[in-house]
């Protein structure tokens, strides 16, 4: 009988280490769930305003992938009409980049910061993706850092993003802008159907732009993209209510990159409407020599 307890006690003693084992291991499996379902899967929390595939349509520059000699998709950004600062990223559609933040301007400087979309498998384009954002105060004195983190965990930092000589809220980019003509060109006709006049000023590094439409709401240069093979001019009147009917000259003067100056003798441009879901009418324009009458 002694022999049976003990057996028996051994048994119960067998027992009981099964059942802590299977419980110890149920308690694993519960405890490794618990963590997959902590893994980061869901794509992090965008600070930005609001977000719009594709390339703006009132964009103050032309999309840098149009360029023939675009090497890379580099993140751009400007102020827009609104007075609100937009970015522009380059990346994969299905898994774009998401801002994670914003700081304010520390040091002249402000920081932003884009993490990948989580993912299994990305398509491999390169689609632009605008971000907008409240723009911090002193924005327009200041530049714009973008850091690029991609799946890998790899970070990759732009410095001063903005895109050069576009004028916050659409402001006019020209040294000076006055009604008629450059001075020294006789009366011509104006054009039928190019708004648009360019002529290299007799003064180094500037371009005489002239442009025809509405006196009380000119079309004015807003931005420029300017070197020794790339020659891209935006011109707009803006965001108006009414015109005058009149049709008349205006001509500005802009300063443009010494590489520039007089290297080409045709230029691009981007005609934006004041409508800002209307694309922007694309012109080869040719550039006059100094002196020549504007036509």
């Amino acid at each position: 009988m002694r022999r049976l307890r003990v057996r028996r006690g051994h048994g119960s003693a067998r027992r009981a280490s099964r059942i802590a084992a299977v419980g110890t291991a149920v308690t694993a499996v519960i405890a490794l769930l618990a963590g997959c379902s902590a893994l980061p899967f869901a794509p992090p929390q965008s600070v930005a305003l609001d977000t719009e595939p594709g390339w703006p349509a009132d964009a103050p520059i032309r999309d840098p992938l149009l360029s023939p000699d675009a090497s890379s998709g580099d993140p751009v950004g400007w102020i827009d009409e609104q007075g609100r600062l937009v970015i522009v990223t380059f990346g994969s559609s299905s898994c774009p980049p998401i801002a994670t933040s914003i700081g304010e301007v520390d040091g002249g400087v402000v920081p932003i910061r884009f993490e990948p979309t989580p993912a299994q498998a990305c398509t491999d384009d390169l689609a632009p993706l605008a971000h907008v954002f409240t723009a911090p105060e002193g924005l327009d004195r200041a530049t714009v850092t973008v850091t690029v983190v991609d799946g890998g965990g790899r970070e990759r930092v732009f410095r001063d993003v903005l895109a050069a000589s576009a004028g916050p809220d659409g402001s006019s980019i020209a040294e000076s802008t006055a009604p008629g003509l450059p001075e020294g060109s006789d009366p011509v006709e104006p054009p039928p159907d190019v708004p648009v006049v360019l002529q290299w000023s007799a003064e180094p590094d500037r371009v005489l732009v002239t442009t025809y439409g509405s006196s009380s709401c000119p079309l004015l240069p807003i931005a420029l993209e300017a070197d020794a093979s790339t020659f891209v001019l935006t011109v707009s009147t803006g965001r108006v209510e009414a015109c005058t009917a009149d049709y008349g000259p205006t001509t500005s003067v802009v300063v443009v990159p010494a590489a520039a100056y007089r290297a080409l003798d045709e230029g691009t441009v981007l005609v934006l409407s004041s409508a800002t879901d209307s694309p922007p009418q694309q012109l080869d324009v040719p550039i006059a020599p100094p002196g020549a009458a504007a036509r």
